[in-house]
């Protein structure tokens, strides 16, 4: 059963869902193809902008409006929803070529 959780963003109830592992996978190729913004500036370390946009179901664009600091419970929600993707992108820091997602 995927996690999920409910929370308020931009005056709307947002619901953050857990990725599969191949909508990971999906999203870590989408990331190293180049798809970094300053979304991924601002919030480096963090789940890349990529990963909220598809937890949340978010237009990039509609994130790109509120200040960073309203953007924080949006980030902590999806991970807090997505430990193990979180896990796995701490212990990628550092190593280069990006690998693919795919499996």
């Amino acid at each position: 059963m995927k996690k999920s959780k409910i929370i308020q963003f931009d005056g709307q109830e947002v619901t953050v869902k857990e990725l599969t592992v191949e909508e990971i996978a999906d999203c870590m190729d989408a990331v190293a193809s180049g798809q970094v913004d300053t979304l991924d500036l601002l919030f480096d370390g963090r789940l890349p902008s990529e990963a909220v946009v598809r937890c949340a179901g978010i237009a990039r664009a509609d994130l790109s409006k509120p200040a960073p600091s309203a953007l924080e419970p949006l980030w902590q929600a999806v991970e807090e929803t997505n430990p193990f993707f979180l896990k796995m992108l701490k212990r990628m820091v550092g190593q280069s070529p990006a690998p693919s997602g795919k499996i």
